[in-house]
């Protein structure tokens, strides 16, 4: 029961981090992805071939 506690708690605790890790590297690279979804719409029919 306590295996199964802990797991529950290690599960929450990742997610949560994960959540937060996803938060922090789409606020650090979104103007990078910004760009590259510009240059993307710009230059990406030469590579729709």
């Amino acid at each position: 029961m306590f295996f199964f506690a802990f797991v529950i708690n290690l599960s929450v605790f990742l997610q949560f981090h994960f959540i937060a890790f996803a938060i922090l590297v789409t606020h650090v690279f979104s103007p990078v992805q910004f760009a590259s979804d510009i240059y993307l719409d710009t230059f990406g029919f030469h590579f729709s071939i």
